[in-house]
C-alpha cells in the first residue's frame, strides 16, 4: 500500500523523470518483439512493423500506462484549468461579473461567520476546553452564571463531580505605573485558576495557591508588550493597583486572554486581594449572588453534565434554604429553582445571548444573498454556453465524452468560484470590522480575535467549493443536451412565447428564484428598519441631543465618603461655569448605561407594614431633570437646600406615583426605604418616567434621592452637561478642567447622551443596516439577471420580432410583448416568495419592536416594488427589440 502511494506521488512530482522511464520500458517491449520476429525468418523491416502491431498504439499504450498510475487524471485537470483560464481571460466583461457577484456572497457569509466564530464558536486556548462548566443557578426567567463565595466554598468541599473548581472576579482598577495612572482589566483568582485552565507563563510563573496572602500579580502578555514594551526585567518590579503595591512574578502565555471572551486579561492577583482592590468587601461577608463573582468547574472524565448538575443542586438547595431565608417563594421560582451547569468552552461573553440570534439570522440572510448571486452567475453560465453551443458541439461530434465536457466546464465554474472566494477573503477582512462596529463597546473595550483563523479559511474554502457546483453543474449539464445538427447551425429557434428550449426555460426559473429570494430579503430588511424607526420615535422621558456625558470612577483613589461628595459639588460647580454649558448635573445612574440600581421599600398605608417592593433608585445632584431634559409633573425638583442635615426627600417617577397613589395625590406623601436602619422619605415631586433599563422594556418605578444626603456615597459618578457647544470642543475643555482639579482621578469615558441612546440600539442597528444593505444587493443582483435574460431573449428573437414589425406590430405592441414576458416572471418569483417572506418574517418577529403587525403590508409593499424595478430592468431590452429594423432582421436571418 505504502510503496502503491510512493508510486502514484511520485508519478505526479516526478514527471518527466517517469515518462523518460516509460519512453525506455515501451522501447525496450517493442525491440524485444522485434528480436523475437527476427528469430522467426522476418525480415528486419518487415519484423519492427509487425511488432508495432503486436505491441499496439504508442500513445495509447502511454496513457493506459498514465492512467494506471494515476498520473492521468491530474493530467487531465491541468489541462482543464489552463483551458478554462484562456477562455475566461477571453471574455472579460463575463469573468469580472462572474467573480464580483460571486465575491460579494462569498465574502458576506465569510464576514458574518467570523464574527459568529469570535463570539459564539471559537474554543478557549486551554487544555480541554470542552470539560468547562460555569456553576450557576436558573429559574422560569432562565440561565445565569452568578455565584456566592460560600455556595462555592460548599460545591468545592461537597461535590464529586469536578476534577477542580476555580473562581474569578472580573473588575477595573486603577494602576499607577511610573507615575501615570490608567485604568486597566484585572481579575482576582483563586490559587488553583491557571493550573485548572491548564495555562502557562512565557516569563517567569503563574499565581498558585501558595500566593494565596500575597501581594503579587501576572501580566497579560499583550498588556505587557503594549504598555512595558516587552521588558523581560518585569519580573520583580512592583506596581500599584488602586493604591495597593503588587510585585510582578510573571508574564502569561501570549494564547491565553482570560476567560471572558471580548475582554484582554491584563492583570491578575490572588483572591485575597478582593476586599483591597475590588469593594473592600471580603467575600466571606457577601450574602448575595453576585454577577462579577463567576465560578467554573472542570468535569471529571466519565461525569455527564447531568449527573454534575443533580449532584450540586444537592447542596445548592441546601445553601439556599440555610443562608438565603430572605428570598421569597416567588424569587426562588424566577431566579434560583436549582441549580445549573452553563457550557463555558468558548468562553464567557455578557453580550453573547444578546446577539447569537441576530448573528444567525444575518448568516441566514447572506446565505440568501449568496444563492442569488449563483442564481446570477448560472444564468450568465446558460447564456455563454448558447454562444458556445457550435463550439461544445464540435468537440462531441469528434469524439469528445459528455462527462469529460461537463467536467471541464464545471473546472471553469470552480474556477470562478475560487477567484471569488480569494476576494471575498479579502472583503470579509474590511466587512468583519463593520459588522464588529456595531457591537456595543461599554466601559472595557470589546477585543474579539477577528483574523482569519484555520476554521474562517476552511469554512471559505467549503463554501466556495460548493458555490462552483451549485452554480456550475446545471449549466454545464445543459451546455452537452444539446443536439448536434442544431449545435453545429447558428440558427435561432423558438420566440417569445411556445416553443422555448431547456436553456431558456431554466435560465427563466432562476430568474423567478433571484425574485422570490430578494422578496424574502427586502420583507426582512424593510421589517427591522421599521423596528429601529419605531424605536428611535419612542418617548424615552429625556431629551437625549447637546448633552455630554462625564463618567468618573473614584475607585483605587484616597476620596472616599463625605470626601466624594465634596470634590463631585466642587467640580459641578467648575463645569457648570464653562463657556456655552447651559445646565450641568451629576448622577449615579444614567438612562440606558446598562447599569441600575434597587432597592427595597415599604407604603404605610398601601401595603402592609410587612410587605416589600422592589424600585430601581438613583443618587442625583440639583438640576439633573432640567439638564437631561426630563419633564416635572408636579411638586417641586430636588433643591439646594436638601442638605444632609435636612429631612429625607425623593422625587419618584410616574409610573411608581400611579401605582401606590394616584399621581397628583404622590406629593406630600412617604414611604419606608428598607436599608440597615430604615429610612422615611416625603415625596416632594413626581416627573415623567424614563428608559432607564432598555428601549423595549418598561419603564421602572424610580425613586430619586438628592446625592448629598446618600450616607456612603458611590465611588463613580457620571456628570450631565447641556451645552451648545461642539461635543468634541466640550470634551477638551472638560478633561482640562478635571486636570486642573485632581490628576490623580483618571476619566472612564466621554460621550454623548445620543451615543449612549444609539448604543443601546446596537442589535437592531445591526440588524437594520446590515439586512437593508444585503436587500439592495439582492434586489441589484435579481435586476441584472432579469435586464440579461431578457436582453438575451430579444437578441435570440430578432428574426420574430422583426416579421412582426414587418407584419404591423406597432412598438407599444413590441414592447409590452418583452415587458410582459418579464413581468410574469417577476410575478412567479413573488408568488413563490410571499410564502417564504411572511415565514421568515414570524421568525424574526420577536427580534422587532411593533412592526411584526406590519409584516403583510410590507410583503405587499415589497412585491409593488419589485413589479416596479421589474418592470424597469425590462425596459430598455424591450424599447430596443421595438426599435428593431425588419431588413436588418430578416437579413441576419
Amino acid at each position: 500500500m505504502l510503496s502503491d502511494i510512493l508510486f502514484r506521488l511520485r508519478a505526479i512530482f516526478r514527471k518527466d523523470s517517469m515518462e523518460i522511464e516509460l519512453e525506455e520500458e515501451l522501447r525496450f517491449h517493442v525491440e524485444h518483439e522485434v528480436e523475437k520476429l527476427r528469430a522467426s525468418g522476418l525480415s528486419e523491416q518487415d519484423a519492427r512493423r509487425q511488432a508495432r502491431l503486436n505491441v499496439g498504439g504508442m500513445e495509447q499504450l502511454k496513457e493506459a500506462c498514465r492512467d494506471a498510475r494515476g498520473s492521468g487524471f491530474v493530467d487531465e485537470t491541468l489541462q482543464d484549468l489552463r483551458y478554462a483560464v484562456r477562455m475566461l481571460h477571453k471574455s472579460p466583461a463575463f469573468t469580472t461579473v462572474a467573480v464580483l457577484s460571486l465575491a460579494l456572497g462569498i465574502g458576506a457569509n465569510t464576514a458574518v461567520f467570523t464574527l459568529i466564530n469570535a463570539v459564539l464558536l471559537k474554543s478557549l486556548p486551554v487544555r480541554n476546553p470542552g470539560e468547562l462548566y460555569v456553576i450557576g443557578h436558573s429559574g422560569e426567567r432562565g440561565a445565569d452564571g452568578s455565584m456566592n463565595y460560600q455556595l462555592y466554598e460548599a460545591i468545592r468541599d461537597r461535590s464529586t463531580a469536578f476534577t477542580d473548581i476555580l473562581v474569578f472576579n472580573p473588575n477595573q482598577w486603577k494602576a499607577s505605573i511610573d507615575g501615570q495612572v490608567e485604568l486597566v482589566y484585572g481579575q482576582c483568582v483563586t490559587g488553583n485558576y491557571f493550573r485548572t485552565l491548564g495555562v502557562g507563563a512565557s516569563l517567569g510563573r503563574t499565581l498558585t495557591d501558595e500566593d494565596d496572602q500575597a501581594s503579587v500579580a501576572v501580566l497579560g502578555h499583550d498588556y505587557w508588550q503594549r504598555r512595558f514594551g516587552g521588558d523581560q526585567s518585569i519580573l520583580g518590579r512592583v506596581i500599584t493597583i488602586n493604591q495597593h503595591q503588587v510585585t510582578v512574578v510573571g508574564v502569561l502565555s501570549s494564547e491565553f486572554f482570560g476567560l471572558e471572551t471580548g475582554r484582554q486579561l491584563q492583570i491578575a492577583v490572588p483572591m485575597s486581594m478582593h476586599s483591597a482592590v475590588g469593594s473592600g468587601m471580603s467575600l466571606r461577608e457577601a450574602r448575595g449572588f453576585t454577577g462579577s463573582l463567576v465560578a467554573v468547574g472542570r468535569l471529571k472524565p466519565g461525569v455527564s453534565p447531568e449527573q454534575a448538575r443533580a449532584q450540586i443542586d444537592v447542596v445548592y438547595q441546601q445553601f439556599m434554604d440555610q443562608w438565603m431565608p430572605g428570598f421569597t417563594a416567588e424569587a426562588r421560582r424566577e431566579l434560583f429553582k436549582h441549580a445549573d451547569l452553563l457550557p463555558a468552552g468558548t468562553g464567557l461573553m455578557h453580550m453573547r445571548k444578546q446577539f447569537s440570534r441576530p448573528l444567525q439570522v444575518l448568516m441566514a440572510m447572506v446565505g440568501l444573498v449568496l444563492l442569488i448571486a449563483c442564481a446570477n452567475v448560472a444564468s450568465l453560465l446558460l447564456a455563454r454556453a448558447r454562444v458556445r453551443r457550435q463550439e461544445i458541439s464540435v468537440r462531441l461530434a469528434i469524439g469528445a465524452n459528455r462527462t469529460r465536457i461537463v467536467r471541464q466546464l464545471l473546472t471553469e465554474s470552480l474556477l470562478l468560484a475560487s477567484v471569488g472566494g480569494v476576494l471575498g477573503l479579502a472583503f470579509a477582512v474590511w466587512g468583519t470590522g463593520l459588522l464588529a462596529s456595531f457591537l456595543p463597546q461599554g466601559d472595557i473595550p470589546l477585543v474579539l480575535p477577528l483574523q482569519p483563523d484555520s476554521s474562517v479559511l476552511a469554512f471559505t474554502a467549503v463554501v466556495s467549493l460548493l458555490t462552483g457546483v451549485i452554480f456550475g453543474l446545471a449549466p454545464a449539464l445543459h451546455a452537452t443536451r444539446i443536439g448536434l445538427s442544431a449545435g453545429l447551425s447558428q440558427r435561432s429557434t423558438g420566440g417569445l412565447h411556445g416553443r422555448t428550449h431547456s436553456g431558456p426555460a431554466l435560465g427563466k426559473a432562476i430568474v423567478s428564484i433571484q425574485v422570490a429570494l430578494s422578496l424574502t430579503l427586502v420583507t426582512c430588511g424593510v421589517l427591522f428598519a421599521l423596528s429601529l424607526r419605531n424605536l428611535r420615535q419612542l418617548d424615552v422621558g429625556f431629551l437625549a441631543e447637546s448633552v455630554l456625558l462625564v463618567n468618573l470612577d473614584y475607585q483605587g483613589t484616597s476620596r472616599n465618603g463625605r470626601g466624594i461628595t465634596s470634590i463631585n459639588q466642587a467640580l459641578l460647580d467648575t463645569l457648570s461655569r464653562l463657556p456655552g454649558v447651559q445646565s450641568a448635573s451629576y448622577s449615579v445612574v444614567t438612562p440606558l448605561s446598562g447599569n441600575w440600581e434597587g432597592r427595597s421599600i415599604s407604603v404605610p398605608g398601601l401595603r402592609s407594614e410587612g410587605e416589600r417592593v422592589e424600585v430601581r433608585v438613583n443618587w442625583i445632584a440639583p438640576g439633573y431633570f432640567a439638564t437631561m431634559g426630563i419633564p416635572l409633573l408636579a411638586g417641586r425638583d430636588l433643591a439646594v437646600s436638601d442638605t444632609s442635615e435636612s429631612l429625607p426627600v425623593a422625587v419618584v417617577s410616574e409610573t411608581f406615583a400611579r401605582q401606590f397613589f394616584s399621581t397628583q395625590d404622590a406629593v406630600g406623601r412617604q414611604f419606608v426605604l428598607n436599608v440597615r436602619n430604615p429610612v422615611r422619605l416625603e415625596i416632594v415631586g413626581v416627573v415623567r418616567d424614563v428608559a432607564y433599563e432598555g428601549l423595549r422594556s418598561e419603564s421602572p418605578r424610580m425613586v430619586y434621592f438628592p446625592a448629598v444626603q446618600e450616607k456612603q456615597p458611590r465611588p463613580y459618578v457620571t456628570f450631565e452637561l447641556r451645552s451648545n457647544l461642539d461635543s468634541a470642543v466640550l470634551t477638551r475643555a472638560v478633561r482640562s478642567e478635571i486636570r486642573a482639579l485632581d490628576k490623580s482621578i483618571p476619566i472612564k469615558q466621554i460621550k454623548t447622551l445620543a451615543r449612549q441612546v444609539d448604543e443601546s440600539l446596537a442589535q437592531d442597528r445591526l440588524l437594520a443596516a446590515i439586512s437593508g444593505f444585503f436587500s439592495l444587493v439582492a434586489v441589484l443582483l435579481a435586476t441584472v439577471g432579469l435586464y440579461g435574460l431578457m436582453a438575451f431573449t430579444v437578441t435570440g428573437r430578432t428574426n420574430e420580432i422583426g416579421i412582426r414589425i414587418a407584419l404591423g406590430a406597432r412598438l407599444s405592441g413590441i414592447v409590452w410583448l418583452v415587458l410582459r414576458e418579464a413581468l410574469v416572471l417577476v410575478s412567479a418569483g413573488i408568488v413563490i416568495g410571499a410564502p417564504l417572506a411572511v415565514l421568515a418574517s414570524r421568525f424574526v418577529a420577536p427580534m422587532l419592536f411593533r412592526s411584526a403587525m406590519d409584516r403583510f403590508s410590507v410583503v405587499a409593499g415589497t412585491a409593488v416594488i419589485l413589479m416596479l424595478v421589474g418592470g424597469l430592468s425590462a425596459y430598455l431590452p424591450a424599447r430596443r427589440a421595438g426599435r428593431t429594423d425588419p431588413l436588418v432582421a430578416l437579413r441576419n436571418e
